[in-house]
């Protein structure tokens, strides 16, 4: 919801999901990012299943990867191969957000070099976010 409520628009895939969803949602999808977070220590492992298969597919590198959770730590999240580690959903938006501002070269104020003020910079990326996912950004 915290994710939603940021901006971003949230495929959820529900929980225990084959890595077979995974690779089928990115496809279909095409998201920037990619959110797993476990509840027990006992799915921990298998978010290191999908971000391995995604190696072997050859696609890790073009997804920007979040994990967290109450069992993780940022150690876990590196030894996974993870992007980034999130020990709270406040934490997951603004990290969602870094990286979004990184891969479109925006700078760190949330304007690019074409954006002379925020509202510009706003209306930039609702553009961006329709011609992205052909909808209405509101």
């Amino acid at each position: 919801m915290m994710m939603e409520g940021a901006g971003f628009d949230v495929i959820d895939l529900g929980i225990n999901n084959a890595v077979e969803k995974y690779l089928d949602a990115i496809e279909k999808h095409q998201p920037d990012i990619i959110g797993m977070s476990a509840l027990l220590t006992t799915t921990m492992p298998y978010m290191k299943v999908v971000i391995d298969t995604m190696k072997e597919k050859g696609i890790r590198d073009d997804y920007v990867v979040l994990v967290g959770g109450a069992p993780l730590n940022e150690e876990f999240g590196k030894a996974v191969g993870a992007d980034a580690y999130c020990r709270d959903a406040a934490v997951a938006v603004e990290t969602a957000k870094d990286y979004m501002k990184r891969k479109h070269n925006v700078r760190a104020s949330g304007a690019d070099a074409y954006c002379r003020d925020a509202a510009v910079a706003v209306e930039t990326a609702k553009d961006y976010m329709k011609r992205k996912h052909n909808v209405r950004a509101s």
